[in-house]
């Protein structure tokens, strides 16, 4: 403002929209020649909450690099695998997938389950796991890196992401360009992400139940995962390549 230069912000997710927002961010949005976010659900959030106006807000996915995510590099193997990738944290709630993993090994379902991240809810996901018998189901890889991890997409079968507190995750987003069906919460911005019944499934915070329903139905019906993933893909390249969505700040920049 001193300068007399137009700027813009971006405001992303929970912590900075939802948890503590900048208590200037009415004016700020105000002032700018626009306020980017990741999603529709955050647009409205912000119009609603902060009497933001329309115009001033302009919604930019967060886009990945389609060349590093191929689903044309797809391993399939006869391994039924699921696989999640994210920090173990309460709010990623993987013991919602650990107890369906759980459902699934009482009914004799073939299947492993990799969980790809690290951080302060090992211990608790560790007891679990022991809790319930899973140690030759159920493994906690650590933290791997993006190399690591674009291989452990290529084997999987399916995605898993149960957190209770998410704005759209994107792990989910590199799963899908990978070509795997997904599964995720209801929650936030993630329903403009996965569209139920065509490329995942949606369900509610802690419902292990009905993520064991689609698990099981998506392990036992290839042809499902393989077009649910095939429409996942489409939707990453329609609207969160990376390409596409710089050149939407490009606009924004030049405007």
């Amino acid at each position: 403002r001193i300068l007399g230069k137009p700027y813009t912000f971006t405001i992303h997710g929970i912590y900075d929209l939802y948890i503590a927002p900048p208590e200037d961010l009415r004016d700020r949005a105000g002032l700018a020649k626009k306020a980017i976010t990741i999603s529709n659900y955050n647009k409205r959030y912000m119009m609603n909450k902060f009497n933001i106006l329309d115009e001033k807000i302009e919604v930019v996915h967060s886009g990945i690099d389609l060349n590093f995510f191929s689903e044309n590099h797809r391993e399939m193997t006869s391994e039924k695998i699921i696989l999640s990738v994210a920090r173990l944290d309460p709010v990623k709630s993987l013991d919602t997938l650990i107890k369906a993993c759980d459902i699934l090994n009482r009914e004799n379902i073939k299947f492993k389950c990799l969980i790809i991240g690290e951080g302060k809810s090992r211990k608790e996901l560790e007891d679990l796991i022991e809790k319930l018998g899973l140690k030759d189901k159920v493994y906690l890889m650590g933290a791997k890196r993006i190399e690591d991890v674009i291989d452990y997409y290529k084997k999987a079968t399916i995605f898993v992401l149960p957190s209770k507190e998410e704005t759209m995750g994107l792990s989910t987003i590199e799963a899908m360009a990978s070509g795997l069906p997904v599964i995720s919460t209801n929650i936030y911005g993630i329903p403009e992400l996965i569209e139920h019944g065509l490329n995942g499934y949606l369900i509610n915070p802690g419902d292990d139940k009905r993520l064991a329903e689609y698990l099981k139905e998506l392990l036992r019906d290839e042809n499902k995962c393989i077009k649910m993933g095939k429409f996942g893909r489409k939707k990453i390249e329609k609207d969160f390549n990376l390409e596409k969505e710089v050149n939407k700040l490009i606009v924004v920049f030049n405007g």
